[in-house]
């Protein structure tokens, strides 16, 4: 990730502490970077600093279960996906609704056994995402 942002690793640790990008420490020891928050560019989709100054949260994976969760408030789109298409204040505000307490509301009950099936908040369980 340091390469593709061109950034230092200390610049790119300087990033992921001060709460700018989507990070999470391996059992291993090692932070993993998620790229779906990059654009086409390799740079930053705007609003992901935004939304996560609004979660307002220390944990690793509470960043990871709000983007990448569909949310009726949301029409059924994830935060991810209003970055994706520029409705930055849209996510930022459902990172405020989200505000720290990790609760979501699934879009429906055939949908809420996908999203379990696919991506569990206690294991976590998630499809192969590509990340640096």
């Amino acid at each position: 990730m340091a390469n593709v942002l061109g950034k230092s690793q200390q610049g790119l640790a300087q990033l992921r502490r001060t709460g700018r990008l989507v990070a999470w420490l391996t059992a291993q020891g090692e932070w993993r970077y998620p790229a779906w928050q990059l654009n086409t560019d390799k740079q930053l989709f705007p609003g992901i600093r935004e939304c996560l100054r609004a979660l307002n949260t220390r944990s690793q994976w509470e960043p990871l279960i709000f983007f990448l969760s569909p949310r009726d408030s949301l029409e059924g789109k994830r935060p991810l996906d209003l970055l994706r298409i520029g409705r930055i204040d849209e996510a930022v505000a459902a990172a405020e609704r989200h505000g720290g307490h990790g609760a979501y509301r699934p879009v429906d009950v055939q949908r809420q056994s996908l999203i379990t099936s696919h991506f569990s908040p206690f294991t976590l369980t998630l499809p192969p995402l590509p990340c640096f």
